[in-house]
C-alpha cells in the first residue's frame, strides 16, 4: 500500500511542475529580468535531464528498488519546487529545471 500511495504523489509531482511554469512565467521572467522568450531555454533544459534520468532508470530500479526510487523521485521534485521558489536568478532557475528533470524521470 506505501509504494502505491508513493507512486500516487509521483504522478501528482510529475504534472505539476511543467503546468505551474506556463501560468508563472509572465510575472518570474520580470523578476529574473529576462524576456518572454527565455522560456524556450527551460524546456529543454527540464526534457534533457529528464531524457537521462529516464535513460538510466532501469539501472536504478535494478539497484535500488521501485520504493527507493519512488521516493528519491518524490523528494527531488520537492527540492526542484523549493529550489523554484528560492530562485533569485535565470540560473538558479535553471538548475531547479534540471532537479525537476531528473526526478521525473525517476
Amino acid at each position: 500500500m506505501f509504494i502505491v500511495a508513493l507512486a500516487y504523489l509521483a504522478f501528482v509531482n510529475l504534472a505539476l511542475p511543467p503546468s505551474m511554469l506556463g501560468v508563472t512565467w509572465p510575472s518570474m521572467r520580470l523578476s529574473f529580468g529576462q524576456p518572454l522568450s527565455a522560456v524556450g531555454l527551460v524546456m529543454p533544459v527540464g526534457v534533457l535531464a529528464g531524457l537521462v534520468s529516464t535513460s538510466l532508470s532501469p539501472y536504478i530500479l535494478r539497484r535500488f528498488g521501485v520504493g527507493r526510487v519512488l521516493a528519491v523521485g518524490s523528494f527531488g521534485s520537492v527540492a526542484a519546487l523549493s529550489l523554484t521558489a528560492t530562485s533569485t536568478g535565470m540560473w538558479q532557475f535553471l538548475a531547479s529545471a534540471v532537479v525537476s528533470g531528473l526526478a521525473a524521470g525517476a
